[in-house]
């Protein structure tokens, strides 16, 4: 029983495409798969895993992520002092679609207003330094994706008073 027999010619076009991008990677187990397609060999159950394989890593791979500043409301705010976490996620579809995927590579943070807010580059704790705003971006360098979120530091409210004097004058 053969591949081609099984499947109409939309399926077959997909898994000739998956494997065309696989073998434009330098991938060698699937540039012998895209040869026995290009050659019209009929392809065999066996190989079926693989060709399966390099399918679900098309389908899974990331094309976009997001970057949530979490642990405050939305928009992200903290106080002069305060600290919030990141949260850097890889999607499968465009602008933050599809299927969380894992981050292939550990995320690098950085803030584009540090006298604002700084962050870990390791970890993407951010920290407020002062009153103002700054964007948190986080990159996977695997992917090549970056994504980001502002952050707005506000400053403490004053604390409030817990003494008074007052003074009377006689007339």
């Amino acid at each position: 029983m053969h591949w081609r027999a099984q499947e109409d010619e939309k399926r077959w076009k997909f898994v000739q495409g998956a494997l065309s991008e696989m073998a434009s990677k330098h991938e060698p187990e699937w540039k012998q798969l895209l040869e026995k397609v290009i050659a019209n060999e009929n392809i065999l159950i066996s190989e079926l895993d693989l060709v399966l394989e390099a399918v679900n890593r098309i389908l899974n791979r990331p094309q976009s992520a997001t970057l949530k500043i979490e642990g405050t409301e939305m928009p992200a705010s903290i106080l002069v002092g305060g600290t919030a976490s990141s949260l850097f996620q890889e999607w499968t579809g465009p602008s933050g679609t599809g299927t969380v995927v894992p981050n292939a590579g550990a995320p690098a943070y950085t803030s584009d207003n540090p006298a604002v807010a700084t962050v870990d580059p390791a970890s993407g704790v951010a920290t407020g330094v002062s009153a103002g705003t700054a964007n948190i971006t986080g990159t996977d360098p695997v992917n090549n994706l970056t994504a980001s979120d502002v952050l707005t530091v506000n400053t403490p409210p004053p604390p409030p008073a817990v003494s008074a004097t007052l003074t009377l004058t006689a007339n």
